[in-house]
């Protein structure tokens, strides 16, 4: 079942990409664990010299790039969208969603 909203409020994501940036890699410095677009899959995430790693269900780990993560917040303080549907322009379409909104939302 689905826990994260459709969307957010453009209002409420954050300005500064490189505050944000910066307070998750601090914060990711040990893995933390979040749930996909969808609500039905786990992955763990955490940062490693600056930078993001996540851990799909199925065992893979895979690099989160600043880039694509930039291009996905672009996206999303543009549309407060948190659909992956939304960001088929980056690998990382279910994953980068939840991360937004736990670290670029004024919400959390």
């Amino acid at each position: 079942m689905r826990k994260l909203p459709y969307e957010v409020s453009t209002s409420k994501v954050k300005k500064d990409f490189e505050t944000c940036w910066r307070r998750m890699i601090q914060d990711l410095r040990e893995p933390k664990s979040f749930e996909t677009t969808g609500g039905q899959t786990s992955f763990e995430v955490w940062s490693k010299e600056d930078k993001l790693f996540y851990k799909k269900s199925i065992g893979n780990v895979c690099p989160l790039s600043k880039s694509d993560f930039r291009k996905a917040y672009n996206i999303f303080r543009q549309t407060g969208s948190l659909r992956s549907s939304d960001y088929r322009n980056t690998f990382h379409g279910s994953y980068i969603p939840p991360l937004l909104r736990k670290y670029f939302t004024d919400d959390c």
